[in-house]
Order: C-alpha cells, then sequence, then structure tokens
C-alpha cells in the first residue's frame, strides 16, 4: 500500500513539472508569431527632416548580432555580426536565415550604429530590439521581438530626426508689459495681463498652460512674460490683453497687441527670429502699454472719505479726524447734548420743589 502512494505521488509530482514546463514555454512564446525557414529578418525605419535642407544626408547604419554561439547568420554573411544601411524613410530585408532542423532558440540584437559624437541636428533612436527565433522538432520557426524594456513588439522599427539649430531664447526680444495708473488710489490695485498663442502648439514660455501664461502687475509698474526656443520655421502668432478683474472703481484698458514671429533657416542651418509687435491700429510697438483709470463720484469728492476696499478698488472710510467740517459738527452734536441735559436736570429740580411745597401746604 506504502509502495502504490509513493508511485502515485511520483506520478503526480511528474504531472506538475510537466504542467510548469509547458506553461513556462507557452509564456515564452504567447508572443511568439510563426516564420518561414529559412527567415528573412525586416527593419523599418523612419526618417523626419524638420527643417528646409532637402539635401540633408539620411542613411544610418545598423548592425544586427548573434548573441548566442553559432546562431545561423543571413546568408553571405561570416562571423556573428554584420552591417547595413537604411536611406531615409524605408525598410531593410535581411537575407535568409536557414535554421537547422532540430529543436532549439536562437537570440539576436540588432540596434543602430550612432556616430560619435552625434552629427549636429540629429536625434537618434537608440532603442536595441532582440530577436528570439525558437525551432521545433520539425524545423518550424517562430519568433519573438522585444524592446530594451522587454516590450514585445511585432516589428522592429527605428525613428530618427534631424532639425536646424533651434533659435537661442536668449536673443529674443521680449517686450515688457508697462500699466499705467490714472488718477490717485489710496491703494495698489492687482491687474493681470495674458499672453495667448494662436496655436496651442506654439512654443511657450515656462510657466503656461494650454497655449496661456498670466502675470501680474500690482499698481503701476513693468514685467515680462518671458522667452522660449523655436525649433521648426514657420510663422507663429501670439496675443496680449488685459484681464477685467472687476476692480471697482477701475476702468480697464481693451488694448490687444499682436506679436508676430517669423521663424526661417539659414544656410548654415540655424533658425532665425524676426519679431514684431502691433497694437489694435496695426502699428509697431516695442512694449505692451496698458493704462487704467481709476475715478470716483462727485458725491465722494465732496464727503472726502473716499478710500479703497479690500479687494484693491475703492470704498468708503471711516471719519477723517483731519477734516474741520466733520469735527465742527460733532462738537456741536455734543454741545446740544449737553444743554437738553441740563435743561432736563433743571426742570426736574423746580417740579420736585413745587411738589415739596404743596405737601407742606396742605
Amino acid at each position: 500500500m506504502e509502495h502504490m502512494i509513493k508511485n502515485k505521488c511520483k506520478r503526480a509530482a511528474l504531472l506538475c513539472l510537466l504542467v510548469l514546463s509547458i506553461m513556462a514555454f507557452s509564456a515564452q512564446t504567447a508572443f511568439a508569431a510563426p516564420v518561414n525557414n529559412p527567415l528573412t529578418l525586416t527593419v523599418h525605419q523612419t526618417f523626419t527632416n524638420d527643417g528646409t535642407w532637402t539635401a540633408v544626408p539620411k542613411v544610418f547604419s545598423y548592425q544586427m548580432t548573434a548573441k548566442t554561439p553559432g546562431a545561423p547568420m543571413p546568408s553571405g554573411v561570416a562571423g556573428d555580426s554584420y552591417s547595413f544601411g537604411i536611406d531615409g524613410t524605408a525598410s531593410y530585408a535581411s537575407n535568409p536565415i536557414t535554421f537547422p532542423q532540430t529543436a532549439g532558440s536562437y537570440v539576436y540584437e540588432i540596434a543602430q550604429e550612432v556616430p560619435f559624437p552625434p552629427a549636429a541636428g540629429y536625434t537618434y533612436d537608440d532603442e536595441v530590439y532582440t530577436v528570439t527565433v525558437y525551432v521545433d522538432y520539425g524545423g518550424n520557426a517562430d519568433i519573438v521581438i522585444a524592446k530594451s524594456n522587454h516590450e514585445k513588439v511585432q516589428e522592429i522599427r527605428f525613428e530618427n530626426r534631424w532639425a536646424p539649430k533651434p533659435t537661442d531664447p536668449a536673443l529674443m526680444v521680449d517686450p515688457p508689459v508697462k500699466k499705467t495708473v490714472m488718477g490717485s488710489p489710496k491703494r495698489k490695485g492687482n491687474f493681470t495681463f495674458k499672453l495667448q498663442a494662436g496655436d496651442k502648439t506654439n512654443p511657450m514660455p515656462a510657466g503656461s498652460r494650454d497655449g496661456v501664461k498670466l502675470i501680474g502687475i500690482t499698481g503701476p509698474g513693468q514685467k515680462e512674460f518671458g522667452t522660449w526656443s523655436y525649433t521648426k520655421a514657420g510663422t507663429y502668432y501670439y496675443t496680449v490683453s488685459e484681464l477685467d478683474n472687476g476692480i471697482t472703481r477701475y476702468a480697464y484698458d481693451t488694448q490687444v497687441y499682436t506679436i508676430t514671429d517669423t521663424v526661417t533657416e539659414n544656410t548654415s542651418h540655424e533658425l532665425i527670429l524676426n519679431r514684431t509687435v502691433t497694437n489694435a491700429a496695426n502699428s509697431f510697438v516695442d512694449n505692451f502699454t496698458f493704462i487704467n483709470e481709476y475715478s470716483i463720484t462727485r458725491r465722494e469728492k465732496e464727503n472726502k472719505n473716499v478710500g479703497q476696499g479690500p479687494d484693491g478698488g475703492a470704498g468708503i472710510d471711516g471719519p477723517n479726524t483731519g477734516d474741520d467740517t466733520n469735527a465742527s459738527a460733532l462738537l456741536l452734536t455734543m454741545a446740544l447734548a449737553a444743554l437738553t441735559a441740563v435743561c432736563c436736570a433743571v426742570y426736574l429740580l423746580r417740579f420736585h420743589k413745587r411738589r415739596a411745597e404743596n405737601c407742606a401746604a396742605q
């Protein structure tokens, strides 16, 4: 009986090992795709030219390396690695790779040969692809392609880019916003100004969101929005305006300025910026000037007690201790109150005296 139990345990253990082996193999080949044997590897390349230079060199080199010792290589290749090139946006197909009719797995790496130092203006795809080929006893092949982060993919694709030298933010003219306040507010108001891109994808200064940047100025003064850089030739538009914060007794400036940035590529493949700023009348200006007028009513002027509310706008203050008119009125009121009190006291005294005399006579 004990012998039978041991045999059953052994069979169960073997069955578990078989299941685990199948699961492990399935995990390895879950992303595998059946391919022909001989196998042809295809590498795709996408090249993007962000400039206007049509003669930009666009041939890039790649290397295929066998990581498994003795792994088959494309026909005509000696050794465990070889290089090839791709021109522009195109694909490269290797010579056939013939695998033996026996079970096994073969690992290869395909990567771009990036020059050092990198050529000016180029952005190279530094991805390294791992290609694993599984072959069964019948010579049938499956392939698994993975990126360096182990993500399984369906194809090998490299994306390279060339762009002219971007504009230098330090050389960009950054016209200031100048705030002028007309009138005599007792406290400085807080004012907000907006830089808005004509297209949300336009370059913007730091601190922007969705093509908009806001800056604040307290009272009269000036401030800049900041600079940015262009990486593509083209024409870019922006507007500058003041937001109505609703501060009482202020008339807001409705002026809207337009920034036009024209970016061109010179013969040295550098981007050059030409900026113009115009007002609503389409006249050229060198700053964004906004004038807010602070005013009070005639009655408030006569009362001479106009101040400014906690929101930065005007409000009605308490009595002004330096106002002679208010002081005289206060003294007169107090004198009248004192006289009334004296009269009341005299009346009460006479009333009680007369009452006392009447009582004595009776």
